[in-house]
C-alpha cells in the first residue's frame, strides 16, 4: 500500500513539473512576441510608420517625399544595410550596391546632391526587403518560418512624379 501512495506522489510531482514547464515556455513565447512588436514599432528603418494622409500616394502604393528625404537617406547607407535607386525621367541612379566602395558612394552622393538639391519635385518612395541568403519556409497563408537566418537588405526606390 505504501508503494502505491509513493507512486501517486511521484506521478503528481511529475504532473506539476510538466505544468510548470508548459507555463514557463508559454510565458517566454508571449514575452518574445511582445518584444518583437515593441522593437518593430520603434524601428527607425520602418519607413511607413506614423504617416498622415498627405504623405501617402495610394494610387502608386508609396509615400510622397521631396529631395531632402532622399539625400538624408543617402547619407545613412554606410551605417545601415540598404540600397537606394532614384529614377528621374529616363536616368537611373543607384547607391549602396554590393561592391561599391565608400569613396565611390560619397562621390556619387555629392554629384547627385549638387545636381538635384534645388529640385522641388515630388518623388514616390517604395521599398522592398531582399534576402540574400538563409533558408525560409513559407506556408499557404503567407507566414514564414526561419530555418536559417539570412542577410537582408532594404531596397528603396524613389521615382520622380
Amino acid at each position: 500500500m505504501e508503494n502505491a501512495i509513493d507512486a501517486l506522489k511521484i506521478a503528481f510531482a511529475v504532473f506539476i513539473l510538466i505544468m510548470a514547464l508548459t507555463i514557463t515556455f508559454s510565458s517566454i513565447s508571449q514575452v518574445k512576441q511582445t518584444s518583437d512588436l515593441i522593437m518593430d514599432s520603434i524601428d527607425k528603418t520602418n519607413f511607413y510608420s506614423n504617416l498622415n494622409a498627405n504623405e501617402l500616394e495610394t494610387a502608386n502604393g508609396g509615400r510622397k517625399v521631396k529631395i531632402d528625404t532622399i539625400i538624408s537617406n543617402l547619407y545613412r547607407i554606410p551605417k545601415e544595410s540598404f540600397e537606394i535607386t532614384v529614377i528621374i525621367g529616363n536616368r537611373t541612379y543607384q547607391f549602396g550596391l554590393t561592391g561599391m566602395t565608400l569613396e565611390d558612394l560619397n562621390n556619387g552622393i555629392n554629384a547627385f546632391k549638387t545636381r538635384y538639391i534645388n529640385d522641388n519635385s515630388d518623388f514616390i518612395e517604395t521599398f522592398s526587403e531582399i534576402t540574400y541568403s538563409g533558408e525560409y519556409l513559407t506556408a499557404e497563408d503567407g507566414s514564414a518560418v526561419i530555418v536559417q537566418q539570412g542577410i537582408k537588405k532594404i531596397c528603396i526606390t524613389y521615382k520622380k512624379i
